[in-house]
């Protein structure tokens, strides 16, 4: 068994592995087409913590239990990555035409909603993640920080 802090949702995010079982424990690191909070996150942490988690115990066979929907595969964790890549990317090109705020989230959100839009709990998270992307971009998102024993 192989248990690692990762970066991503919060500041104390954990992984564990179970290399036998070919099962990763991902907790809210993934959300298995549902929508996530990301209030507290780092989404440039979490896209490469997506990343690395694809190329961990044999993943093209290897089961992925998430915080949030049913029993993944590697390809639900991809499609986890691709959503927040979608999301930096549409509220970055957004704030690059000068948006902010009602604005932004009102300019991004079809687009979002066209990728994303069947994902559980959508209606209601992707406003506020559009809103909370475009608070990191800015540099204005507060995270919370481990601390060390």
């Amino acid at each position: 068994i192989l248990i690692q802090p990762v970066l991503g949702h919060t500041g104390g995010d954990l992984i564990v592995t179970v290399p036998d079982a070919k099962t990763v424990f991902c907790g809210d690191i993934l959300w298995r087409h549902v929508s996530p909070n990301i209030i507290d996150g780092d989404v440039a942490s979490w896209i490469s913590t997506l990343a690395k988690m694809q190329h961990a115990v044999n993943a093209s066979d290897a089961f992925f239990v998430p915080g949030h929907g049913g029993v993944a595969t590697v390809k639900d964790v991809s499609d986890f990555q691709r959503y927040l890549g979608d999301l930096s990317t549409l509220v970055g090109r957004e704030r690059d035409r000068g948006l902010s705020g009602k604005a932004l989230v009102d300019a991004a959100l079809p687009e979002l909603t066209k990728q994303h839009g069947d994902w559980d709990a959508f209606a209601y998270f992707a406003p506020l993640e559009l809103g909370y992307m475009d608070d990191e971009l800015a540099g204005r998102k507060r995270r919370p920080q481990p601390v060390a024993d």
